[in-house]
């Protein structure tokens, strides 16, 4: 012990049969038993000085690392709120492809009727060859209609399902 003070002290006697060990007990040092002078109190900071001081400095660095998550806590709200606007338009998007392809469904029915409609005319008027050859252009002009339409149906819904693809590689990176 460098300073003036209390020490808690053991004592243990050991010979060539037992040990026995005493109590602990307090012993207060006033002076050195080596050159017997008297110790001073010390300015040095105290254990209990230091420790407090690194119990500040932990506060300072768990406040700065507070902050520097607070920070990236708001940048994640802000990259799910991003990615929330995604999905809501990648929503709208499926939306839209589910309606063409509703429209091209009932474009196909239509297209199916007409043709029974033709088949059903042709059959019960036994028309001559030229009333049929007139009758297989009109078909025949529905039918480029029809296909012009179902092709701009298909072109829609590609595009919307590229939309879709690329919102969903976006929010999967």
């Amino acid at each position: 012990m460098l300073y003036e003070g209390n020490v808690l002290a053991c004592i243990q006697i050991v010979d060539n049969i037992s040990i026995a060990t005493s109590t602990n007990f307090i012993i207060h040092v006033l002076i050195d038993p080596n050159a017997g002078q008297t110790y001073t109190e010390s300015d040095d900071y105290s254990d209990f000085q230091k420790m407090i001081i690194q119990i500040n400095s932990l506060s300072d660095r768990m406040e700065t690392q507070l902050i520097d998550q607070k920070i990236e806590f708001e940048d994640m709200q802000l990259e799910f709120m991003r990615i929330r606007r995604i999905a809501i338009e990648a929503e709208e998007n499926t939306r839209l492809a589910r309606e063409y392809a509703e429209q091209a469904l009932e474009t196909t029915q239509t297209f199916q009727e007409i043709l029974q409609s033709i088949q059903d005319l042709a059959a019960a008027a036994q028309v001559t060859a030229t009333e049929a050859k007139e009758i297989a252009e009109d078909q025949n002009n529905a039918i480029v209609t029809l296909q012009n339409q179902v092709s701009e149906i298909e072109r829609r819904l590609r595009a919307v399902a590229n939309q879709t693809q690329n919102l969903q590689n976006f929010v999967d990176n």
